[in-house]
């Protein structure tokens, strides 16, 4: 893991304001206790429960956007990609934090046959050539990958890990850089009801890989 003193000077070369020195001791006890071992899934959802308040009120905003400084927790899911020098918590992490969530939990365990993460920070990099695509008649299980194509421009879009079907062509996912629940953020790390094809956006498909399912 990073000293503090690299934290501050990679945050210092994005252009965006360095978090105290006492914010990065926090996030790096947060990174440090996200589980191994484990799904995927199961590594979001450590980070999702953090939001929630599961392990102190100190925490809570650690898996949020910051309104002036980078947050530590964010920049280092990049960790995880070949993006060393986001531009703070600004740039769009949805795959950042996938890849984190693949790459932590894989850890400790025989990883044969994995797919293991894609290494880039772009949402695209999960629809071609990375676990199996599911079929039309296939049903996604819980912590399956799901691949979202913007309207307005079809090589960006999202990427989040399916939680279920919601029903009337939604459905819930449980990813970050999802837009904030409470309206006190830009994104954060949640599980939201969304539309599976709407004006703004439709699901590419949902993926799958040995990881993904224990």
């Amino acid at each position: 893991m990073p000293t503090v003193g690299e934290f501050i000077d990679e945050y210092k070369k994005t252009g965006r304001e360095a978090p105290y020195l006492a914010e990065v001791q926090v996030a790096k006890e947060i990174l440090a206790k996200a589980p191994s071992k484990t799904t995927p899934f199961e590594v979001a959802n450590f980070f999702f429960e953090v939001g929630q308040g599961r392990y102190g009120d100190n925490w809570v905003n650690y898996v949020k956007e910051w309104p002036v400084r980078a947050n530590p927790v964010i920049v280092s899911f990049f960790d995880a990609t070949t993006t060393r020098k986001p531009a703070g918590d600004t740039t769009a992490w949805c795959a950042a934090f996938v890849n984190w969530c693949i790459q932590q939990g894989a850890k400790g365990r025989d990883t044969t046959g994995f797919a293991g993460p894609t290494k880039s920070a772009a949402s695209s990099s999960f629809r071609s050539n990375w676990g199996r695509k599911l079929g039309e008649d296939e049903k996604p299980s819980v912590g399956d990958l799901v691949v979202f194509k913007l309207k307005s421009d079809a090589s960006h879009g999202h990427v989040a890990f399916f939680v279920s079907d919601a029903g009337k062509g939604r459905i819930y996912i449980l990813g970050g850089n999802q837009g904030a629940l409470a309206h006190d953020n830009n994104g954060e790390v949640n599980i939201k009801s969304v539309e599976t094809d709407s004006s703004y956006w439709q699901v590419v498909g949902y993926f799958t890989a040995l990881e993904l399912r224990g």
